[in-house]
């Protein structure tokens, strides 16, 4: 019987991922304009489509998943969808992008060969992956910490602006930055030594996967998977023991681990076989992306001059008071639904309503101060933590990394106003039912 409902379970599950993939790969819901969603990075997709192209075309390869196209990095969305029936490509040559192993374009142009050889079907597949494993983190995080989180992280990605212009994104594959995540909500869950091994194993592997598709988030990826333990044992008012600070030690080494043995495989395969000239090479563009000198700057590009001057207090406030879209959105244009959106402004004042939700508990001596502020520090680690390491690359990347928000900190933010908000009613209508 309990195996049945397990199988009902995992099947209402992947029904829910399919029953979502419009929402990511046809903006149903309508959180972000037509523009913004079709637009949304399509260089760094160009990446993946070049690749395809070259080898569809050319029938050359390179140990790079990735590839620009030449002289025009955009114009294999002109010909990708007529390769198949004879289109010729406008690139004239390709050259290989190193930056990192790019598995996706691998994994593309695998599906391609396979049949799925147009930009929507790629997508969809893209964005199927992204909805099947955003259920499952919702899931997981249902089971490990909280109904009302989980439930809040699920509808948030379903009406952000950037969650669903990501979500089918071809070079980004957002789905791989929720796998060590997932697999640290099943880590919580473990009852036995085994399972618990398997799955700082898991988590390991998940985020060598994320590091071979590109090593940007990476640090906000292996601190949301660090935080789980830690919420689920604040939320259930637990308290903070030897126990779990090991416990997080452990998913940090294993996400540590992850992203070195992928460092080395890449490092290897920049440098022709040398580690040494390739660890240089990867260096150099790491610095170009934090805090290196501006003498790394290609000649003419002010942009990544600009940004390796910029304070890291500077790239913060962008991101905090200088949002370019709606935080919340929804237009399905059909009534009796009318749009709604949560605007520009809105985040930061969510911000500022949580912390005064804190301050207001600490001074009532309201014990729940302590969750509620071990929540907000925790997950706003995550997103925090690219935008000051990698802060070059948070300062030219304006039109991308808000997204990085949406991975749990805002949900959290919406969570604390929230759970707020329903004791504030249930106590007044105590109050009420007593007069």
């Amino acid at each position: 019987m309990q195996r049945r409902r397990r199988i009902i379970a995992v099947l209402s599950l992947l029904l829910l991922g399919f029953a979502l993939v419009p929402v990511f790969q046809d903006n149903l819901l309508a959180p972000a304009d037509a523009y913004f969603f079709s637009n949304w990075d399509r260089e760094s997709q160009a990446l993946v489509l070049a690749k395809i192209e070259q080898d569809a075309t050319t029938g050359s390869s390179t140990p790079f998943g990735l590839t620009n196209a030449q002289p025009q990095v955009l114009s294999p969305y002109d010909t990708f969808d007529g390769l198949r029936a004879g289109a010729v490509p406008k690139a004239t040559s390709y050259a290989p992008y190193p930056s990192s192993l790019g598995v996706q374009g691998f994994l593309f142009e695998g599906l391609y060969r396979a049949g799925c050889s147009s930009l929507t079907c790629l997508n969809t597949v893209e964005s199927a992956g992204f909805s099947i494993v955003l259920v499952l983190f919702a899931a997981l995080l249902w089971l490990a910490v909280s109904r009302s989180l989980a439930s809040v992280v699920l509808f948030s990605s379903l009406f952000s602006p950037w969650t669903v212009s990501a979500a089918h994104n071809l070079y980004w594959v957002p789905w791989s930055w929720l796998l060590p995540a997932a697999a640290a909500c099943a880590l919580t869950l473990a009852r036995t030594r085994r399972w618990r091994v398997v799955w700082f194993v898991i988590i390991g592997l998940t985020t060598a996967l994320k590091a071979s598709m590109g090593y940007e988030f990476l640090s906000s990826t292996t601190l949301l998977a660090t935080s789980i333990p830690l919420l689920a044992h604040v939320v259930h008012g637990r308290r903070v023991d030897r126990q779990l600070v090991r416990t997080m030690a452990i998913v940090f080494a294993s996400c540590v681990a992850g992203f070195l043995v992928v460092l080395v495989i890449h490092a290897f395969v920049v440098g022709n076989g040398s580690a040494a000239a390739g660890l240089q090479t990867i260096a150099h563009d790491a610095l170009k992306r934090t805090y290196g000198s501006t003498s790394l700057a290609a000649p003419g590009d002010g942009s990544t001059v600009r940004s390796l001057t910029l304070s890291p207090l500077a790239v913060l406030s962008t991101y905090l008071v200088s949002w370019p879209t709606s935080v919340f959105a929804f237009d399905i244009g059909a009534a009796p639904y009318p749009p709604f959106a949560l605007g520009r402004s809105s985040f930061w004042v969510m911000v500022v309503v949580a912390a005064a939700i804190i301050a207001v508990d600490l001074i009532r001596g309201n014990p729940r101060w302590r969750r509620n502020a071990v929540v907000f520090v925790a997950t706003a680690s995550a997103p925090l933590s690219w935008f000051v390491l990698a802060k070059s690359h948070s300062a030219t990347a304006i039109g991308v990394n808000y997204v990085l928000w949406y991975l749990i900190f805002i949900p959290a933010l919406v969570w604390i106003i929230g759970e707020a908000a329903a004791t504030s009613t249930r106590a007044r209508r105590v109050t009420n039912s007593r007069t």
